[in-house]
């Protein structure tokens, strides 16, 4: 099945002026977690994908900050830190224009689960979303 990631993205410059763009990123598969971290824990996930086919990875997490951990809890493949209310994003178009300043943030290394740890005494809703092609 077909899935699509309409992109809008606006550069706020200093003196007030700002410039908006937007595109639509295509793949065959997405991938949602949209779940709350419970407080003080670290909690698997059930995410797997080959880092060759990512076309898009986008997550936020709400109130407070989480770690994103990759294939491991303990010895992580990349992992994220999210602070509250900021996305994290990557797309290929980013990757396509200079893939030295925007790799794949996954590397070379095929996702097999995903590991969220929220040290904070409350819990943390997060979102993800991997657009994925074939």
């Amino acid at each position: 099945m077909a899935a699509n990631a309409p992109i809008t993205r606006t550069a706020q410059y200093a003196n007030g002026s700002s410039l908006t763009s937007s595109y639509t990123l295509n793949g065959s598969t997405a991938i949602q977690i949209s779940a709350e971290a419970p407080a003080s824990t670290t909690t698997q996930y059930e995410c797997v994908f080959n880092y060759a086919d990512l076309v898009a990875f986008s997550a936020l997490a709400q109130s407070a900050g989480l770690t994103l951990k990759w294939n491991s809890s303990g010895s992580p493949v990349s992992p994220m830190i999210l602070p509250a209310n900021i996305s994290a994003d990557w797309d290929s178009s980013k990757y396509t224009i200079n893939s030295t300043a925007y790799p794949n943030p996954f590397g070379t290394t095929n996702v097999t689960t995903l590991y969220v740890t929220n040290s904070t005494s409350s819990p943390i809703q997060f979102d993800i979303t991997i657009l994925l092609s074939d």
